[in-house]
């Protein structure tokens, strides 16, 4: 039998712990069908008391029944802080709607699932290699007919962006967009043009970092908040799962999850990465990520959302119940693995209600579809 040898972690590959710098390469287009037209909108509102014009987008927000609009902040307020009022979105030279004031852009009149992509990973990847766009409206552009500007991005910084496309006053609120997975990706709401002053500087424009996304996220009322992952399976894999229920853990002593007889901690089960034919999930663990570390068997927790955080959700939700019942699916290279959960060796400990405590690390992948115990969201 071969001995084991022990590797310090900073001997080892970034790799294999997914702690690596996020880089993300835009690969471009191919045979896209683009609604940048349709995603892109003029907005019209009054800051006191003269009539402007500024632009905002659509961004596609899974499962909510109303479409969410963004825009720079300085056309909702004013340089005193007040408001501004009649806000409208122009959807032809003639027509417009008029957002209500008690509700403002959440009630736009969209369908749903309509918009730009997005990625809670470009919003704090330290590189983004590829093309930027900002599509906008000025003053005399039609409405409907966006004008578009190319170039590269020049920085990244935490909270904003600066790129080279070519902008100019009266498109603020804007959206900057890269190529990402496919699909026309929002990375940012512009808001300022180049300092002159500054001979290789750009434009700049507020990201959309992970605040903000899980804001938005949150004001569309969107996501699973709070609940706890419960181990379930089929009939008869139930009547052997014990009364007490087997829940996932992410104890603050150990670097990965386990598997605990009774309540588990709490998590938010959050989209992730969104476009017209993905949808992505990622768990918030206490401000971090869970990360599915296939070579490793486990799952671990990271700083930010790297692309082994995400995985898709295969909804097994059963009319009559108050569980929502999912399998969580982890896509890798070219197969598809498993969330899995298992109490072989909390067996003896499951009449024991003295032993709260009681946890084993049988927190595993295996390759999916297949008979093994999936996950079971449970409302806290």
């Amino acid at each position: 039998m071969a001995s084991k040898i022990y590797m310090p972690e900073y001997m080892q590959h970034p790799g294999w712990t997914g702690q690596h710098p996020d880089t993300i390469q835009a690969n471009g287009l191919q045979f896209a069908d683009l609604d940048v037209g349709n995603w892109t909108v003029k907005l019209e509102f009054r800051v006191g008391g003269k009539v402007a014009n500024g632009s905002g987008f659509l961004i596609n927000v899974p499962d909510c029944p109303k479409a969410v609009i963004l825009t720079a902040g300085h056309n909702l307020l004013g340089p005193d802080g007040a408001r501004s009022t009649d806000l409208a979105v122009l959807e032809a030279p003639e027509a417009k709607y008029v957002m209500p004031e008690d509700d403002r852009l959440k009630d736009a009149k969209k369908d749903v699932g309509f918009g730009f992509g997005w990625s809670l990973r470009l919003g704090h990847a330290e590189h983004i290699k590829g093309t930027v766009y900002v599509s906008g409206y000025q003053g005399t552009t039609p409405s409907g007919h966006p004008i578009t500007s190319s170039g590269p991005l020049v920085a990244a910084y935490a909270d904003w962006l600066e790129y080279r496309p070519k902008t100019e006053q009266g498109i603020s609120g804007s959206v900057v967009w890269t190529e990402y997975q496919g699909s026309p990706t929002v990375i940012a709401i512009y808001n300022s043009s180049a300092d002159p002053k500054r001979k290789n500087g750009g434009s700049r424009g507020t990201r959309l970092t992970v605040a903000v996304l899980r804001e938005v996220l949150c004001f569309a009322q969107v996501g699973h908040y709070n609940v706890r992952l419960r181990a379930h399976g089929t009939p008869k894999q139930v009547q052997l799962l014990p009364k007490r229920g087997l829940y996932m853990s992410f104890p603050e002593e150990f670097p990965f999850a386990r598997v605990r007889l009774g309540p588990g901690g709490a998590l938010d089960i959050l989209p992730a990465e969104v476009n017209k034919k993905t949808k992505l999930h990622a768990l918030a663990v206490r401000g971090q990520w869970a990360l599915f570390n296939a070579p490793k068997q486990q799952i671990t927790l990271s700083a930010d959302v790297q692309e082994e955080c995400l995985f898709s959700i295969d909804d097994k939700t059963k009319k009559g119940s108050d569980e929502t019942a999912i399998e969580i699916v982890i896509a890798r290279g070219d197969g598809k693995l498993q969330l899995r959960m298992r109490g072989e060796k909390l067996k003896d400990l499951e009449d024991d209600f003295e032993d709260e405590d009681a946890e084993s690390s049988e927190v595993s992948m295996v390759k999916y579809p297949g008979k093994d115990v999936p996950a079971r969201t449970a409302e806290a």
